[in-house]
C-alpha cells in the first residue's frame, strides 16, 4: 500500500474523532444508553463569548439532565500548552460537559499539571502512523480499466467502414446505435444483468494481465437497412492495477483508530475513497465509500 505524505490537518483529527465515537456509540447501542448526538464545530455563547467545540457528544438518558461530553482536537507540529488546557476548561464550563476530552499529540509539563487541577479533562494522545499492514483492512489492490477501442467485423465483408453511430436491426425487430449496442453488452457483462451473462451471448472474455477483450457477434443483422450474416464485435479494454493509498491513520489513546484511504486512477482522478475506524481488536467499520464515475 502507498502511503501519501500526512500533513498535521486539525479537520482530519476532528473527523477521525467524531467518526470513532460514532462507532463506540453504535457498539455499544442507542437502546441502551438513550438518545445519542454528535455534533462537529458547535458554537456556544457563554459569558460574551462564543466557543467552538469541535465534537459535542449528548446523551439524554431520560433521567432528566442530559450527559454531555466533548472534544477538543489538536493535530500540530507544536505541543499543547498550559494555555490550551485554560481555553478548554472554558470549553467545559460553556457546554456544562461532565467530561471534556483533548487530543494531541504532545503536551508540555504545563499543560499535563494544569490538566491534572480539572477533574472533568482527560487527555488523549494520537498518533498518526504510516505503517498499515497488509493484512489489516485488506490487501486491497484495485483494478483500473483504460478506455475501451471497439472493432466491427461483417460477413459479406464491406469497404466501408462501419460507424458507432449506425443503426443496427436485430432479429427480434429492436432498433438500436452500435454505440449503444457495445455499451449494453458492455456494462450488461460487468454487472451480470439477466440475458447479458458470460455465456450467453458474450462469446468470449479473454483477460489477460494487461487487457480484456469482450466479444459478441449478431446474427442475421440489418445495419442501416443493408442485411449481414452475422456482426462480430471485439471490445478491447487496456488493465492496470494499483493498490490504494493511505492518506490518515490516526490512533486516538483510549477510543480507537481511523483509517482514510485513496485510490486515484494514471492522471491523479481519484476513483475511490473509503473512511474506516476500528475500535476493538476484530471489528472494522466502514462509514462511507465514495466511488467516481
Amino acid at each position: 500500500m502507498q502511503v501519501e505524505k500526512m500533513t498535521f490537518n486539525g479537520p482530519a483529527l476532528e473527523r477521525a474523532i467524531e467518526l470513532i465515537e460514532r462507532q463506540i456509540v453504535d457498539k455499544i447501542g442507542k437502546s441502551n444508553i438513550g438518545e445519542v448526538s454528535i455534533e462537529t464545530r458547535k458554537t456556544i455563547h457563554y459569558k460574551g463569548s462564543n466557543h467552538e467545540i469541535d465534537i459535542f457528544v449528548t446523551v439524554n438518558l431520560n433521567i432528566g439532565v442530559p450527559h454531555i461530553y466533548i472534544f477538543e482536537a489538536k493535530n500540530r507540529q507544536d505541543k499543547t500548552d498550559k494555555n490550551d488546557i485554560i481555553i478548554f476548561e472554558d470549553k467545559i464550563d460553556a457546554a456544562n460537559a461532565q467530561q471534556g476530552f483533548f487530543v494531541s499529540r504532545e503536551y508540555t509539563s504545563g499543560a499535563v499539571g494544569r490538566a491534572k487541577e480539572s477533574p472533568r479533562m482527560t487527555l488523549l494522545t494520537v498518533e498518526e502512523t504510516t505503517e498499515l499492514k497488509p493484512d489489516e483492512l485488506m490487501n486491497m489492490q484495485y483494478l483500473i480499466r483504460g478506455d475501451s477501442k471497439v472493432t466491427f467485423v461483417v460477413f459479406p465483408t464491406t469497404e466501408q467502414a462501419l460507424d458507432n453511430s449506425q443503426i443496427i436491426t436485430l432479429t427480434d425487430g429492436r432498433n438500436i446505435s452500435l454505440n449503444d449496442l457495445v455499451s449494453e453488452k458492455y456494462h450488461g457483462f460487468h454487472n451480470k444483468i439477466p440475458g447479458n451473462e458470460e455465456g450467453n451471448d458474450v462469446r468470449e472474455v479473454v483477460k489477460a494481465l494487461n487487457c480484456e477483450v469482450i466479444r459478441f457477434e449478431v446474427v442475421k443483422p440489418k445495419i442501416d437497412g443493408v442485411q449481414y450474416d452475422y456482426l462480430g464485435v471485439d471490445i478491447y479494454t487496456p488493465l492496470s492495477s494499483q493498490y490504494p493509498t493511505l492518506v490518515y491513520d490516526f490512533k486516538v489513546q483510549e477510543r480507537g483508530r481511523y483509517f482514510k484511504i485513496q485510490s486515484k486512477d494514471s492522471s491523479g482522478k481519484k476513483l475511490i475513497e473509503f473512511e474506516i475506524t476500528k475500535i476493538d481488536d476484530t471489528h472494522y467499520h466502514f462509514h462511507k465509500i465514495d466511488f467516481q464515475d
